[in-house]
């Protein structure tokens, strides 16, 4: 059995073996209070030992890079104080005298000892760096000791769109298509231009680093001459076609003699935002006519409907109401109006109101030797019923909403002529089959385009004023499977 009894001895004992505490003089602390007749909220007595800089015999003392002891002045409060905590290297761009910018732990560093390409500090949380529109890529080179009579060095910066026909996951030479839409080279100077040797080109110094800038444009001309906006990057893999939209930036070293030409690619990211045209509206039956697009939709009889039935004229109305521009932003919601007119036959609205289904579809079209190869469409979203309005009788009134994806993931784009990401707002109207009248009555259908955008409308500006005319890249968009390394073109 353990003995936990106490013994004021033993205590003795051991306190005596103890270095004696160091003297101070007591002293109170002053309490700061609104008024000076307010009551201390503390008592008044002997408090802790005044801040020395140097440790006892018996203290400890911790001392960190970041934080040095301070020595307090006569001025300052005798209570001891915290180092103020300087940036840390990575809250501010790399130099190029900077270690850190050929270290692949916190930059975008490629390359070994012979050539090595560094595209600034990391960011973004991506194996590969990533840019939005006007976005600027700046970078730098290092030739190393062993990479002599280099006569050229050039940095591209290059994208492509890639379309292929497969054949048991093999390409078919016939079916593809390939273009460049971005090509931007830039020669970085030589140093030795004016000391080079007579009867030899100037050589570019070894162990030495160059700098470079390229930007991204923000349009393209198509192959037919056409002027389109600047495609994201982009993958879109099936049984039959593959599509891939990349970019990439190129260094070339050319060398004199018969010596290896040295070559990098740096897969990067081109992500760029986008915004609506239109604010949308909080609701629709406060905007007026003009920021409403309405559309009759076109009925169809079911299979078997004689002509007599089928060509009468007191058929019900159905009106279709969205916003003005069809522009939406991505993670939001669209609000949908479907109205039902049947003055002769109140029933039907009530009946037909049951049966209407509004659906937000992505649609991708690939297109090979002029003719669409590929299109796969996907449901983003189903709308559900807001307010259903009966009160008046022969007319039915359905406000609907209709999610649009996640944040910052959709997007409407394409190239003219290969390839194409369009969304589409798929509404249907009919008799529900539990209501049993659904063979007599027509049915009602319509395709309606819509333009998506990553950003919710009104950023814009601020984005643009806070980062100097460039904005970030919508990683939202971001293809894993391209920032893996997974690529045709590279």
């Amino acid at each position: 059995m353990v003995d936990m009894s106490w013994n004021p001895r033993d205590f003795a004992a051991d306190s005596a073996t103890l270095p004696p505490a160091p003297d101070y003089t007591p002293h109170a602390l002053p309490i700061p209070s609104a008024h000076p007749d307010a009551p201390m909220l503390l008592d008044e007595g002997p408090s802790s030992p005044p801040y020395t800089p140097e440790a006892h015999a018996h203290e400890w003392s911790l001392h960190t890079h970041d934080s040095p002891p301070q020595t307090p002045t006569d001025s300052e409060d005798r209570l001891p104080r915290l180092a103020p905590v300087g940036p840390t290297p990575l809250a501010q761009p790399l130099g190029v005298d900077n270690p850190l910018l050929w270290n692949a732990t916190h930059a975008y560093c490629f390359g070994g000892s012979l050539l090595a390409v560094s595209l600034g500090r990391r960011f973004w949380g991506l194996r590969h760096p990533a840019y939005g529109a006007h976005g600027e890529v700046n970078g730098y080179v290092r030739l190393g000791k062993k990479l002599t009579h280099a006569t050229k060095v050039t940095v591209s910066l290059i994208g492509k769109v890639d379309i292929t026909a497969t054949i048991r996951g093999a390409r078919a030479a016939t079916s593809m298509e390939q273009y460049t839409i971005v090509k931007q080279t830039v020669d970085l100077p030589n140093p030795n231009t004016d000391s080079a040797k007579p009867g030899e080109p100037p050589f570019y110094p070894t162990d030495y680093c160059f700098g470079f800038s390229l930007r991204f444009p923000e349009h393209f001309k198509t192959p037919k001459g056409v002027q389109a906006s600047l495609p994201p990057t982009y993958m879109a893999w099936s049984p039959g076609m593959t599509c891939e939209v990349s970019y990439f930036v190129k260094v070339d070293v050319v060398r004199k003699g018969l010596r290896r030409h040295e070559e990098r690619k740096i897969p990067v990211h081109y992500l760029p935002k986008s915004w609506p045209t239109h604010a949308p509206p909080r609701e629709l039956a406060a905007a007026g006519m003009g920021a409403l697009k309405t559309i009759k939709l076109r009925h169809m009889w079911p299979e078997g409907i004689c002509a007599t039935l089928a060509a009468k004229s007191d058929v019900p109305l159905v009106l279709v109401s969205i916003p003005a521009g069809s522009s939406v932003s991505a993670g939001h919601t669209l609000l949908v109006r479907v109205t039902i007119h049947a003055p002769g036959a109140p029933a039907l609205p009530k009946i037909l109101s049951d049966g209407i289904s509004v659906r937000l579809t992505r649609r991708t079209k690939l297109h090979l030797n002029g003719q669409i190869g590929m299109m796969r469409e996907i449901v983003l979203g189903t709308a559900t019923a807001l307010d259903v309005d009966l009160e008046r009788e022969g007319m039915a009134s359905v406000q609907l909403a209709v999610p649009v994806g996640e944040n910052g993931r959709e997007q409407s784009w394409g190239v003219p002529g290969m390839l194409e990401v369009l969304y589409h707002l798929r509404v249907s109207v009919q008799a529900p089959k539990e209501a049993g009248a659904g063979a007599f009555l027509p049915v009602y259908a319509h395709d309606e385009r819509v333009h998506v955008a990553t950003e919710p409308y009104g950023t814009r500006q601020r984005e643009l004023l806070s980062l100097g005319g460039a904005s970030a890249p919508a990683l939202g968009m971001v293809d894993r499977r391209l920032d893996r390394g997974n690529s045709v073109a590279w």
